[in-house]
């Protein structure tokens, strides 16, 4: 039975950005690619990763079995699990072979126009992409709008940037049917109680669920789970001190995706049995549009249903992500939500490269700085820690992170 200093389980980019991780501090690792549909194996071999693909079974802390057949043991193992896209039970999108993937529209030779269901994150970042090489791209939203889970005031920003380049979003609007009709497909729309049917080339799919952590037979180890997703401490461990888990299976983290921060961290305490923690308060959700679109903790209506009192700045941008004198002239919004005390609640922006504008705003709140005044609002919002070191501060820096990553691999070695 071969044996791992680390395991990987994952079902998407996740698990392969911690396998890659572990295998440049030079541990041995072995990625099992918990498959959710039909997609390619990963390609790690090449990266010095042992890639098994298959349903896996926990058999016990540190053993699993894939596929019925090959059986492993880690010194450690960490559950790395993204969303996974689903079909929705909608007669005959099956048939008119509805795509689930990115991959599966990026290998098709550009369609004429497409249809995106769900206004998610991801159906967002498509539209635009698919826009972008010529297709007339159609969003279909069964809710009120799109990206619930972002600022509705910085959602304006956005739609209005996909209007000029051609995306015609429908929000409030059900998919009855779909049907094959020579090649092309005929889509029914309801909306307002009236049906329209609607032709296109290609239907992507957009809607995902959490994993389904259960599957894998973890219950048979006593790990304790809320809401059918695993319960991690803040160094992200399960209560088998062996068993580390980041993503979309854990309960009460953030829809993030691939958070560098958080893969380097969950791969530093399983590998060198440390505890880095994790602040997913301070994890930024951003929509890799443009404009970009950020969400980073709390909603102003998740403070007004906080019963505390609470206050909201905003600070309008430019196309250049100066400030603009005026809202009605302005191409971004940064907003940001305080309690009385000046603590940061919740920053959401809108705007093009708005991430890296408001990373000064980011650090303040990681640190507790208060907020007390517009002025320090706008000198939190201009201070950028990467650009403000110099060229001596980037390069030593730079030196540091190399003696650091040295480091790393040496303390690697010596627990093999």
């Amino acid at each position: 039975m071969k044996r791992y200093q680390l395991i990987v389980i994952g079902n998407g980019r996740l698990g392969l950005a911690v396998a890659s991780q572990a295998v440049k501090w030079g541990a041995d690792v072995a990625l099992l690619y918990h498959p959710c549909g039909e997609e390619e194996q990963p390609p790690m071999a090449s990266e010095g990763v042992d890639v098994y693909k298959g349903t896996v079974r926990f058999l016990t802390e540190h053993e699993v079995e894939v596929a019925g057949q090959a059986r492993m043991v880690g010194k450690t193992i960490i559950m790395a699990l993204n969303r996974t896209r689903r079909v929705p039970e909608i007669e005959g999108l099956v048939e008119v072979g509805a795509m689930t993937d990115e991959m599966g529209w990026r290998r098709k030779p550009p369609a004429k126009k497409w249809m995106v269901l769900g206004g998610t994150p991801q159906g967002v970042e498509w539209a635009q992409a698919l826009a972008r090489q010529g297709a007339q791209v159609t969003i279909v939203e069964a809710g009120d709008r799109l990206l619930p889970g972002y600022d509705p005031d910085c959602l304006p920003f956005l739609e209005m940037a996909l209007s000029q380049e051609g995306i015609r979003v429908r929000c409030q609007t059900h998919v009855v049917k779909a049907i094959q009709r020579a090649n092309k497909k005929i889509v029914q729309l309801r909306f307002d109680g009236w049906v329209e049917a609607v032709e296109t080339d290609e239907i992507l799919l957009a809607e995902a669920d959490p994993p389904q952590v259960s599957q894998f037979g973890l219950e048979r180890l006593g790990l304790a789970f809320i809401e059918g997703c695993l319960v991690t401490d803040e160094w992200m461990r399960t209560n088998s001190p062996h068993i580390y888990a980041v993503g979309a299976g854990v309960h009460q983290r953030p829809d993030c995706g691939n958070w560098p921060e958080e893969v380097r961290k969950v791969t530093l305490n399983a590998l060198l049995g440390i505890k880095l923690g994790i602040d997913y308060s301070s994890v930024p959700r951003v929509i890799k549009t443009e404009p970009e679109l950020v969400a980073i903790g709390m909603s102003e209506k998740q403070a007004k249903t906080g019963g505390n009192g609470f206050r909201v700045w905003r600070g309008y941008l430019t196309p250049e992500g100066a400030w603009a004198e005026e809202a009605s002239s302005a191409a971004g919004l940064v907003k940001l939500i305080t309690d009385d005390h000046g603590t940061i609640l919740g920053i959401h922006a809108v705007g093009m490269g708005v991430s890296g504008r408001i990373q000064g705003l980011r650090e303040a709140k990681r640190h507790k700085e208060k907020i007390f005044h517009l002025r320090r609002f706008q000198e939190s919002l201009r201070h950028n820690p990467a650009s403000s070191r110099g060229v001596c501060g980037h390069s030593l820096r730079f030196r540091l992170e190399d003696w650091v990553e040295q480091g790393i691999r040496a303390c690697v070695r010596l627990r093999k």
